[in-house]
């Protein structure tokens, strides 16, 4: 079902989260380029206020490092994911659940790699990461949303 017109400000969400996944997985795209290097110089900088980026936890690929974790990574690709479903799919979970399932996944996840129930899997991080990340996006979206539809009502009234 596709929800009408697409918003400028919906596409730029898009686009703007798509070059930050880009950004974080430059170096691995593009290994030993100009560009790859700039990214890590001045990427890792910034990427160190967002992820403890811990060097066992990075995706990697012939000596090239992605500047956050799996699990970061996951959040950061799955609200991507959310930002184009949004002009297809409307998510309406007024009670929620989906942000609670999210958030019990992955912090669950992460007690039992933390306390040594299992070890630390790239993969599962990974995808716990793309679903709270999906989730969360689409709660942000809705709650936009919401308050520019209360922004309007305020000034007709």
């Amino acid at each position: 079902m596709f929800r009408g017109k697409i918003g400028l400000n919906k596409s730029m969400v898009t686009i703007a989260l798509g070059v930050w996944c880009l950004f974080i997985f430059m170096p691995i795209l593009f290994p030993h380029s100009l560009l790859s290097s700039l990214t890590v110089i001045f990427g890792k900088g910034i990427c160190k206020l967002l992820c403890h980026q811990e060097e066992q936890k990075l995706f990697h690929f012939s000596g090239c490092y992605s500047l956050v974790c799996a699990r970061c990574s996951g959040v950061y690709l799955g609200a991507f994911i959310s930002s184009v479903l949004i002009f297809f799919v409307q998510v309406n979970d007024k009670k929620g659940l989906l942000l609670i399932t999210a958030s019990c996944i992955m912090l669950i996840d992460v007690l039992l790699t933390t306390f040594g129930v299992y070890p630390y899997q790239k993969s599962i991080a990974f995808f716990t990461g793309i679903f709270f990340g999906s989730v969360i996006f689409f709660y942000f979206n809705n709650a936009i949303h919401s308050l520019k539809l209360e922004s309007k009502t305020r000034k007709v009234i």
